[in-house]
């Protein structure tokens, strides 16, 4: 990334969202299974970042015994950040590998990865009558 753009910023803005998204996002995740992968958060060593011009993705080890989440392997991805320079958003993807998070992802619809992450609001996308889906408003938008 090029120009004013705040490595640190995206930063807190990756842990908040991931934070956000293993709060929300995982179907039929008890509070332990939470708190276990919110744990795992704390502990977890990055094995590799990459930011792209429009994408971000790292993955984790972990070099401290942790203990697993009880949900199932898979992708989780039904949460989107709303930024106000981007009109589509910021869609994610959380892989949880035998209960443990394996990688984390975060990707625009086209437009270029935003310089400004300070004001953003994660929310579900919800599903419509016909199978799409649609973006709440942001707080700014009402």
């Amino acid at each position: 990334m090029t120009g004013d753009y705040s490595y640190e910023a995206h930063l807190v803005f990756e842990k908040t969202s991931l934070q956000t998204i293993i709060c929300n996002d995982i179907p039929g995740a008890s509070d332990t299974d939470i708190k276990r992968l919110l744990e795992q958060v704390e502990v977890a060593n990055v094995k590799e970042r990459i930011i792209y011009e429009k994408a971000f993705f790292t993955s984790y080890y972990y070099q401290t015994e942790v203990k697993r989440a009880s949900v199932p392997t898979g992708y989780y991805g039904s949460m989107q950040a709303l930024v106000p320079c981007l009109p589509d958003g910021i869609g994610f993807g959380l892989y949880i590998d035998n209960g443990m998070i394996a990688s984390f992802e975060g990707y625009t619809y086209g437009a270029p990865w935003p310089k400004d992450l300070s004001r953003f609001e994660l929310v579900h996308l919800v599903e419509t009558e016909d199978g799409g889906n649609w973006f709440p408003k942001a707080s700014w938008e009402k």
